[in-house]
C-alpha cells in the first residue's frame, strides 16, 4: 500500500488507518488481534487508539480505562518486529476516571496520561499524540516552539 506524508511531518502513513475504539469495548482481545493482523498484513500502518477507549465509555458517567491500548500492547509484545513499521497514535483529554468527569489538557494531566498510555501499549514512544477534544480550561498556545517537548513521542 502506498503511503503519504502526514501534514508537514516526516511520518509516512497509509491512506487507511485502523481505528481501535471498539477494542475491548465491543471486540474482545482475540478478535482484535485478528483485526490487527489483517490490517498490518494488508499494508495499513496507522494504528489509532486513545487512553479513553474501553468498556467504560458505555457507563452512565462515561470514562476510559485504556483497554484498547492494553490490547494493542499485548499484540505488540507478540509482534515486536512490527513496531518499527507502525505509526502508533494515541489521544488524551477525555475522562479516564470513573469517579470524576473532569478531563483536562493541562501539562500535568498530559504527562501523567502519556506514561499510562506507554505502559499499556508496551512501547517507549508514540509517533503521534493528539488532544482528543478541546479543553476550555487550558487554552491552546499559538507559538509553542519554546516549549521543551518530552522525548516520549518520536
Amino acid at each position: 500500500m502506498q503511503t503519504s506524508l502526514l501534514g508537514t511531518s516526516d511520518l509516512r502513513v497509509s491512506p487507511i488507518g485502523l481505528g481501535t475504539m471498539a477494542f475491548g469495548r465491543w471486540i474482545d482481545e482475540h478478535a482484535s488481534f485478528q483485526i490487527l493482523d489483517y490490517a498490518i498484513d494488508h499494508g495499513i500502518n496507522l494504528v489509532d487508539t486513545a487512553d479513553y477507549y474501553g468498556p467504560g465509555q458505555d457507563q452512565d458517567v462515561a470514562f476510559g480505562d485504556g483497554t484498547s491500548e492494553t490490547i494493542i500492547g499485548h499484540w505488540l509484545k507478540q509482534h515486536p518486529a512490527a513496531r518499527k513499521n507502525i505509526v502508533l497514535a494515541s489521544k488524551v483529554g477525555q475522562n479516564t476516571n470513573p469517579h470524576q468527569s473532569t478531563p483536562s489538557l493541562s501539562k500535568t494531566h498530559i504527562l501523567q496520561q502519556i506514561d499510562g498510555s506507554l505502559q499499556r501499549l508496551q512501547t517507549d514512544h508514540l509517533n503521534l499524540y493528539q488532544a482528543h477534544l478541546f479543553d476550555k480550561g487550558t487554552p491552546p498556545r499559538r507559538n509553542a516552539d519554546h516549549v521543551k517537548r518530552p522525548n516520549r513521542c518520536g
